[in-house]
């Protein structure tokens, strides 16, 4: 533009200006800068349609909740850059009434590209192939795209029973290989354009599909608009979701009047004096009335109704999703680091500790003193270090339950999740809900007696609630052993007595005795020598051949960062396979697994969340029971056959079948 071309030519903006930035199309004047800007706009929404189909990958995305979101983040961005400065650019290089443009119209090959006949204008030597080899890469790119969303999309409507069942097979790879073979057999349309008369039944095809992609986008914005007005009334706030578009409902609602412009605009010169022709005609609104017809069809014949807002489904299959996500929950550790980890460049990201999270339930938070510094979860992150708690002991091979867990906290890759549940059937429910492993809290323990976590709970009773729980599910246990029930004496008897009863892996605390609760006031710890003698007690006693896995905690913040810092740290040298820094009293410390999982922390317990589940929905059937008394049953409680299925009877009859006489 400057003059830095082999030509010295500093042309600058000359083609806005000369012959100008819009083409006359078919009338001349005003109308025919009109109709060229209609044409370019119908040719640029084929090549850019195609960003939703990002959220099709959704489904094989290893954290889809994070790199989905991520990805339509950058759409934005990628808008801008190739898209908007792509079309800036090409009205900057070269006119519109260039000659060799002209004359190249509708060859389908790189000799047409605007950017090669600028570069070979200028006289600018090898970029015109270096610009073909990247509209190679990008054609190939595209392809690729849309082969992997084709074959997916016939693979997904024949698991849902729309399409031959034939087209479910898979290969051991999992590729939909029938889908993928049927795929194939459109991209040879592209040869069409090698014979000038199939080259016109190719741009009808054009036109077909890009009249189909606009409607896409014209359903997408009216079901958005559907989604907004029922979050709306439903009380859902948008900001809760993992990603949430701004400026809405307005720009859906412009997005989709602009839309329907450009589908019922560009046919218009149809409905020109003596310029109507019948092929025309059909490639521009063939995909409108097939819309429509499909649409009022499937209503008339399936007599469907449209859903109201306060009965549409925000939840669907959300709870499925989120089971997946913190039980088999990868760090997101992007492109780049994951590239250097591939090329085996730099080492992957290991966790070191735990960090006790309460999901989106709010917990009282400890005050404390203006002179301290306020901790952070990536701060104590930082500071006990990336690497691995090292591990003296070897493993008993009759732990696997131990084994697991470790194995498991052993992997960069994952993040471990540990309900934390109170009793048999809770402990079930948290198995059948699909998560590896369950946390025994003295908080939940000492609720399930009507008692409050403040040191009631004695190590019989702990592992009473251990055995009774091991008994009824296969997934390992995680325990809570307070400050160990006495000196470092008791807490060695302590691991062995839980490990007897079943738990794969034991706590222990610094607190003093009596302990409290984790978040409420009254903390106190003792000295950093007991707090070491009892850990190295646990760790001793593991060496012992009580091969469980140990999770050493400090409350130590209550006194400040430093010394909480300084235990940690001394916890991790003494053996220790995780700690945990407890009661951090900032917001980050109660982020979700998936945020947690991307700072490199190892685990994430909720300790609080099925116990408050337990108080709410008692006291609401309790109040519905008192309205309901005289006429029947309160609507939330589940069905017999619901509660029977719950407590398994329907197991039990199953296997009392096998002793039939």
């Amino acid at each position: 533009m400057v003059g830095g071309n082999p030509e010295h030519d500093a042309y600058g903006f000359r083609y806005w200006n000369h012959p100008g930035p819009f083409a006359e199309y078919l009338s001349g004047g005003a109308m025919g800068r009109w109709e060229g800007f209609l044409g370019a706009l119908w040719a640029a929404s084929f090549a850019i349609v195609g960003p939703e189909y990002m959220a099709m990958v959704a489904g094989e995305a290893k954290l889809p909740r994070i790199t989905v979101k991520r990805a339509f983040k950058s759409v934005y961005i990628r808008f801008g850059i190739f898209f908007i400065g792509g079309a800036l650019c090409v009205g900057i290089v070269i006119p519109y009434n260039d000659k060799t443009l002209i004359a190249n119209e509708g060859s389908g090959t790189g000799a047409a590209s605007p950017y090669v006949i600028a570069m070979q204008n200028l006289g600018v030597s090898g970029l015109p192939h270096l610009v073909n080899a990247l509209l190679f890469t990008s054609i190939y790119s595209a392809g690729d795209a849309y082969t992997y969303c084709a074959s997916r999309t016939l693979h997904g409507l024949a698991h849902d029973g729309h399409a031959p069942a034939f087209l479910k097979k898979c290969t051991k790879q999992g590729v939909p290989v029938y889908c993928l073979l049927i795929t194939m057999i459109f991209p040879l349309l592209s040869l069409l354009q090698l014979s000038n008369g199939a080259y016109v039944v190719l741009n009808w095809l054009v036109n077909i599909v890009t009249a189909g992609g606009i409607i896409d986008y014209i359903v997408i914005c009216v079901n958005y608009i559907f989604f907004y007005r029922a979050c709306v009334t439903q009380g859902v706030d948008r900001r809760e979701l993992p990603y949430y578009g701004y400026f809405q409902p307005w720009s859906t609602v412009f997005a989709l009047c602009f839309e329907v412009c450009v589908v019922v605009c560009y046919g218009y010169v149809n409905f020109m004096p003596g310029r109507f022709s019948v092929s025309s005609f059909f490639t521009h609104y063939a995909m409108v009335f097939l819309a429509i017809l499909t649409f009022f069809g499937w209503k008339i014949i399936k007599r469907t109704n449209f859903v109201k807002p306060h009965e549409a489904d925000l939840v669907w299959d959300r709870p499925a999703v989120e089971r997946y996500e913190l039980t088999t929950l990868d760090r997101d550790v992007g492109f780049w680091r994951e590239m250097l980890e591939l090329l085996r460049i730099k080492k992957k990201a290991v966790g070191a500790f735990a960090i006790n999270t309460n999901g989106a339930l709010s917990i009282s938070i400890q005050r404390r003193g203006d002179n301290q510094s306020s901790p952070t979860v990536r701060a104590v992150r930082r500071e006990i270090a990336p690497e691995k708690c090292p591990r003296p002991y070897s493993i008993a091979p009759d732990i696997s339950a131990a084994e697991s867990i470790l194995e498991a906290y052993g992997d960069p890759e994952k993040i471990l999740a540990f309900p934390c549940s109170y009793d048999g059937l809770s402990s079930r429910l948290v198995q059948q809900a699909g998560f590896p492993n369950i946390f025994i809290f003295g908080f939940q323990v000492a609720s399930a007696h009507g008692l409050l976590d403040t040191g009631y709970i004695a190590m019989q009773e702990m592992c009473d609630k251990i055995q009774e729980i091991s008994r009824l599910i296969t997934i390992p246990i995680m325990a809570d052993g307070d400050i160990g029930y006495g000196s470092p004496m008791n807490v060695r008897r302590t691991v062995e007595a839980c490990a007897k009863a079943g738990a794969a892996g034991l706590m222990i605390e610094d607190q003093t005795w009596p302990k409290r609760c984790g978040h409420t006031i009254g903390k106190t710890v003792v000295s950093r020598e007991e707090a070491y003698a009892r850990i190295r007690a646990t760790c001793d006693a593991h060496g012992q051949g009580q091969g469980i896995f140990i999770w050493a905690r400090t409350d130590a913040l209550i006194i400040s960062w430093e010394e909480a810092i300084a235990r940690a740290k001394e916890f991790k040298h003494i053996g220790a396979d995780a700690i945990f820094v407890k009661a951090l009293p900032d917001r980050a410390a109660m982020k979700k697994s998936k945020e947690l999982a991307e700072l490199g922390f190892a685990a994430a317990a909720y300790p609080w969340t099925l116990v408050a589940a337990k108080l709410k929905s008692i006291r609401d059937a309790l109040e519905s029971l008192k309205r309901n008394v005289t006429v029947g049953a309160p609507k939330m409680i589940l069905s017999y056959d619901e509660v029977v299925k719950g407590v398994g009877f329907n197991d039990y009859w199953k296997e009392e079948q096998k002793y039939k006489y």
